[in-house]
């Protein structure tokens, strides 16, 4: 018995370090990926569009710009991924996953150094608060490549 005790303890130490080797690695990858994130840029429109895929409500917002801080960025490839954002003149589009209750007209607010994405109801009833990330998972970046009109 005493035998037992001493496997089961030495196997929960086994699984416990696996997990916290795991955990660490993870944390350390998606640190790498969000420091592309600060690059200053905040762009505020209007949604003329919505695309949502099939994909845990992943999406496209479209928006007419009425306001942001760089020229251009449409270079959104990367080794680790796709920025979840573009735009180019008066057009942006930004890649998350769409809350349900979103309509043309609301305003969205991107900040990009905060890793975040105000969703400002047209109908002012209240907002939605998102988290902006590298896109990653495959299937969510064929969707941005095949839907979207910034190519």
């Amino acid at each position: 018995m005493k035998a037992k005790s001493i496997f089961l303890f030495f196997l929960f130490l086994i699984f416990t370090f696996l997990i916290r080797t795991c955990y660490i690695s993870q944390k350390n990858a998606w640190q790498k990926t969000e420091k592309y994130l600060n690059n200053n840029f905040i762009i505020i429109g209007e949604v003329t569009d919505i695309k949502v895929s099939n994909n845990h409500c992943f999406g496209i917002l479209s928006l007419k710009v009425d306001s942001v801080n760089l020229g251009s960025f449409t270079d959104t490839t990367m080794k680790e991924g796709i920025y979840p954002y573009k735009f180019k003149g008066n057009y942006a589009e930004v890649y998350f996953n769409i809350p349900g209750d979103a309509k043309k007209g609301d305003t969205i607010i991107v900040d990009s150094n905060k890793k975040t994405v105000f969703h400002y109801l047209v109908n002012g009833a209240h907002k939605v608060y998102n988290n902006l990330t590298i896109i990653k998972n495959p299937t969510n970046i064929e969707y941005v490549r095949e839907n979207s009109i910034l190519k």
